[in-house]
């Protein structure tokens, strides 16, 4: 980060307004991925540029850090509809609205209204926030062996597995990712005891949460 920043400045006079604001964006997102307290002195100096889905995330977090809820609400309404609508950022979305004046007490509660209806971790803190009782969903039916059977031989698992073993995760998971688009939520049960069996632990959680009525 400090080496892009000299280069940046050094390079200033060379560049357009835009062109030096797209610098700064690139060098907001390193160090907000870095933590570095500087991030929003970057991301300042990076206005107007145009921000990739992943900067416009790690700006609202650096954000976050900072309980600076004007620039969450801004930057997250500045998010493509595909991304602001997913239940993380409708969450900040509404702490953020309801962080604003009284008159849009109402506007955090509808948004918090939205997501309050998913099994997810920001659908059961926007329940809590609507002051509503968190509950369990029932527990499915356990794995049966000839569910896990499948999956124990199925070509594309046994293969990920072995990129595991040998140290190549990056290979590993996007074999095991491809594969499950193909499953159903029984399925995908079974290959997420699968991976906890195996000891991988992130894709049982990855592979658990891609469920939609059974949920583990």
């Amino acid at each position: 980060v400090r080496l892009a920043k000299v280069a940046l400045e050094k390079n200033a006079d060379k560049l357009s307004a835009a062109e030096q604001a797209i610098g700064w964006a690139g060098i907001a997102h390193a160090a907000s991925l870095a933590l570095d307290p500087s991030a929003h002195e970057y991301w300042v100096k990076s206005a107007g540029a145009p921000l990739t889905d992943d900067e416009l995330q790690w700006k609202v977090r650096d954000a976050l850090r900072r309980l600076d809820w004007k620039t969450v609400r801004e930057t997250v309404a500045a998010m493509p509809p595909g991304l602001r609508d997913d239940t993380t950022w409708t969450y900040w979305l509404a702490r953020a609205t309801a962080a604003g004046n009284g008159a849009q007490k109402g506007e955090a509660q509808a948004l918090y209204r939205r997501i309050a209806d998913r099994d997810s971790f920001y659908g059961q803190l926007a329940l809590e926030e609507l002051g509503e009782k968190i509950t369990l969903p029932p527990a499915p039916p356990p794995v049966t062996r000839a569910e896990l059977a499948a999956i124990e031989n199925n070509p594309r698992m046994k293969r990920a597995l072995r990129f595991f073993g040998m140290g190549l995760r990056v290979e590993g998971v996007r074999e095991w990712n491809w594969e499950l688009r193909k499953f159903n939520e029984r399925e995908l049960l079974a290959a997420a005891e699968f991976a906890r069996r195996h000891d991988i632990l992130d894709r049982m959680i990855y592979t658990s949460e891609r469920t939609r009525t059974l949920l583990d």
